[in-house]
């Protein structure tokens, strides 16, 4: 039986997200130490007199973002500029590399990645899940699978402001790809029905550098949807915005790494589908959905190679057309078995609704994951 109202659970995990994200804002930025050296007196600022002097016999071995602050600051009449507006050139450098990103084939769980990101460690989408269970004393197999395969080609990868002698303001829109993806999900035995769903979308996905987080990602995906029997017709629009801040470890990071480590995952999310007919999607024909919710989750990689991660967390969604929530809970623990990450044993619990299919679940799950 669905709630009817969202659960404290998942206001608290995002205040909890957005806490840890600002304690590592301002004050504890990772400005470059040539620079950091400046401040003699130690106040965070760099002043005029004997500072902006020195940051001026710097000039010469600045580059990028860093130059074009400090010369910005140079040719006004400011009276000091804050060490944070320096803290740019880590994010900057890892845009800039991953601009010649080549045409891609990639395979994750869901749309929740970062495709103008390659290099980025999401630790919240562990790829594509397949399980088969056996039982023999009922005689009863089940199975479920769940992932999204995109094509990412190059020629539609872009980022903006690479190389160019301007800053790079709060809030710009600094890279976007097109890419087409076909999404899989089903779960079934064979004393049942299948419920499965089918998508064929496009995501528009735009990242927009700065601001009070590293950079911010809005994906934007209409899809048409059937089911494995090609039954179901269902057509309908994604969005998500997700927020990144990497030294928080908030929905990603670049580094893997070398101690155990917590790490957030929270996005926001609305998605309108309108039904046309329901065939084993597990909807209702005839019925438009339009849900608004957020994901969230935290997890703890313990530290090594190889190493397990043990994972919390909630999707918790309001459907505003037909007044009903589908809130749905799971607890993972992911052990590699390869180096790379990139494939691993999963066992996962999940209890709640899902709002893509309205069934409810309350299972334990043993799962093989694979991405690339």
């Amino acid at each position: 039986m669905r709630n009817r109202s969202l659960p404290r659970a998942a206001g608290t995990l995002w205040a909890a997200c957005l806490a840890v994200t600002a304690t590592a804002l301002p004050g504890q930025a990772d400005v470059s130490a040539r620079i950091a050296a400046l401040d003699v007196d130690g106040d965070g600022l760099i002043e005029r007199g004997a500072e902006a002097r020195a940051l001026q016999a710097l000039v010469p071995s600045l580059r990028g973002q860093e130059l074009s602050r400090a010369i910005q600051f140079l040719d006004s009449d400011e009276p000091s500029i804050e060490l944070d507006v320096f803290d740019v050139q880590d994010v900057y450098d890892q845009l800039a590399a991953n601009c010649g990103t080549s045409s891609a084939v990639q395979l994750a769980e869901s749309l929740n990645v970062s495709l103008l990101n390659s290099n980025l460690a999401q630790p919240s989408d562990l790829g594509a899940l397949f399980s088969v269970t056996d039982n023999r004393a009922t005689g009863v197999t089940s199975w479920q699978v769940a992932g999204t395969l995109f094509w990412v080609p190059g020629t539609a990868q872009r980022c903006f402001y690479v190389g160019s002698p301007d800053p790079l303001p709060d809030g710009a829109l600094s890279g976007y790809v097109i890419a087409p993806y076909l999404s899989f999900r089903g779960t079934g035995s064979n004393d049942r029905a299948t419920v499965s769903d089918l998508r064929f979308g496009v995501e528009i996905e735009l990242q927009f550098y700065g601001g009070l987080i590293n950079l911010q990602e809005l994906s934007i995906s209409p899809y048409y949807r059937t089911d494995f029997d090609g039954d179901a017709e269902i057509y309908g629009l994604d969005a998500i915005w997700t927020p990144y801040h990497f030294d928080a470890r908030l929905n990603g990071y670049f580094d893997a790494p070398q101690q155990g480590v917590f790490d957030w995952n929270a996005n926001l999310r609305l998605e309108y589908a309108h039904v046309v007919e329901a065939g084993n999607s597990g909807l209702v024909t005839g019925t438009e959905y339009g849900w608004v919710g957020t994901e969230l989750g935290v997890g703890y990689t313990f530290r090594g190679e190889r190493a397990p991660r043990i994972s919390l967390g909630v999707d918790a969604f309001y459907d505003l057309i037909n007044d009903e929530d589908a809130i749905l809970y799971e607890a993972g623990l992911a052990i590699p078995l390869s180096d790379s990450g990139r494939t691993s044993l999963d066992i996962r619990y999940r209890n709640g609704t899902d709002r893509r299919s309205l069934q409810d679940v309350d299972q334990i799950s043993v799962n093989l994951r694979l991405a690339f």
